[in-house]
């Protein structure tokens, strides 16, 4: 039996940088068939096609576990119905974001499926994957067991007081580059790592689609396991970790107890991850710098209070604001790279409400910013909230692409041209480039990463207002 592991492409084209990660969930079930001696193909469908030699065939069954992560990638279903028409016996098994929050639309009449696993597969269901790989003999056992095709385990309930450590570091150093500007003098071999599973907070514009874990209970694996993923990602030859938890810092003490680890174990190594700045103390930023912490995303929406609460992002604007003024300050102290990420189009906000945001952000001179439009992705709390007639027509959504759905006081077309506007201030500006210009040796270093983003962010700089 053969057995692909496939994330399936995203269709919607963006003139806008986007960060492509690796499919962690399909790394861990890759290692988990090579230690029951079963051969599976991983194949990414955001950089390839599937190669030919992996279609099915007549001789061998072909089991497929498919990935769908973006809300973008629906019509990947024609994909999989045209290779199930080939002929040949074949399993299909869709997991994922965007069929856990929508898997009706995933089992109409005629679609290629035979089951759909929800949520998390590395918290508890990954033993349906390995029955469904085990030979086609077991296939009409599964569907005996799953009748209505959809198999949610209860909370992918995880029995052990830790959850399995996802880590990576890929074969070809090229399909996953870090796109994001480091202060480094050195060429980025970039390790992926996610060391927890879920955020507590309740940001009604938060949902699976946007997210590399699932659910509002906060999990973590352990942090023996965790530097053991290190290091011998590290003997493969790493010196950058990119961490993929959704919020790093949701523990203060489990941060600092991973940072003095790093430190005792002499592990020698740089890394990145996406904190909140309400989490941050400037003692622990100092030792975040010391444990090798050269790049931080910090999410922080709005500088607006009525926005900020309107979002569910704080209870208390005045006191997440004057955290971010000392954590931007700090990390410029030490080095580190910060880049705000803002959004665009927050239900209710006027243009002036935004303009106070971008005044605050001023002053908090990060290294780079980052805008998303408001979205309300499928699982969202402002997505439950809405009508059914409404959510009928919110269909294809992506948060970097022109916002279909805008609840703000401003027109869509306006904040399409706002978000042009303030990135061409932003990065032409002579504050700016004197700040870029250690990212010199950088960019001499890692060419590919300076590629990529003048090929992505001339058009948009040059786009029309």
């Amino acid at each position: 039996m053969k057995v692909l592991l496939y994330r399936t492409p995203v269709q919607i084209e963006t003139n806008h940088p986007r960060h492509i990660y690796p499919p962690l969930h399909l790394v861990h079930l890759r290692n988990l068939m090579l230690r029951n001696r079963i051969r599976a193909c991983l194949v990414d469908g955001w950089l390839r096609d599937i190669p030919k030699d992996f279609l099915p065939g007549k001789d061998e069954p072909l089991l497929i576990v498919a990935e769908m992560d973006q809300p973008a990638s629906v019509s990947a279903l024609e994909k999989l119905a045209r290779i199930r028409n080939r002929g040949g016996q074949v399993f299909v098994i869709l997991i994922g974001a965007l069929p856990t929050w929508r898997s009706g639309e995933f089992l109409l009449p005629g679609s290629p499926i035979d089951l759909i696993i929800t949520g998390d597969v590395s918290l508890g269901s990954s033993e349906v994957i390995l029955e469904a790989a085990g030979g086609c003999d077991r296939w009409n056992s599964i569907r005996a067991a799953f009748p209505d095709r959809l198999c949610r385990p209860e909370d992918n309930s995880h029995s052990g007081s830790h959850i399995p450590v996802l880590g990576y570091l890929p074969e070809r150093r090229r399909d996953y580059t870090f796109i994001y500007p480091v202060p480094l003098s050195r060429s980025l071999v970039t390790g992926y790592i996610r060391t927890s599973s879920g955020c507590p907070r309740k940001c009604v514009f938060c949902s699976q689609p946007i997210r590399k874990s699932y659910g509002d209970r906060y999990r973590t694996a352990s942090l023996e396991s965790v530097f053991g993923e290190i290091e011998e990602m590290k003997r493969g030859g790493m010196n950058f970790l990119s961490i993929e938890d959704d919020n790093f810092s949701v523990d203060s003490s489990r941060l600092e107890e991973f940072c003095r680890g790093l430190l005792d174990r002499r592990l020698n190594l740089f890394w990145t991850a996406q904190v909140r700045a309400d989490d941050l103390s400037p003692s622990l930023i100092d030792l975040m710098h010391r444990s090798g912490c050269r790049f931080l995303q910090f999410g922080l929406e709005s500088g607006n209070s009525s926005s900020l609460l309107s979002l569910g992002k704080t209870n208390d604007p005045s006191g997440f604001k004057e955290s971010a003024v000392r954590a931007f300050m700090r990390a410029r102290r030490n080095g580190i790279a910060a880049c705000a990420l803002l959004m665009l189009g927050i239900p209710g906000e006027s243009e002036r409400d935004f303009f106070e945001t971008m005044k605050w952000i001023g002053g908090l001179k990060p290294d780079l910013i980052e805008f998303h439009f408001f979205t309300p992705y499928p699982g969202s709390l402002f997505h439950e909230a809405l009508s059914e007639h409404e959510k009928k027509r919110l269909k294809t959504l992506y948060h970097h692409d022109f916002p279909r759905a805008n609840y703000s006081g401003m027109r869509s077309g306006s904040l399409y041209k706002i978000r042009s506007l303030l990135y061409r201030r932003f990065y032409v500006s002579p504050a700016f480039l004197v700040r870029s210009s250690r990212y010199v040796y950088f960019y001499l270093k890692n060419p590919e990463v300076l590629i990529y983003l003048l090929r992505k962010c001339l058009p948009l700089f040059m786009s029309p207002l």
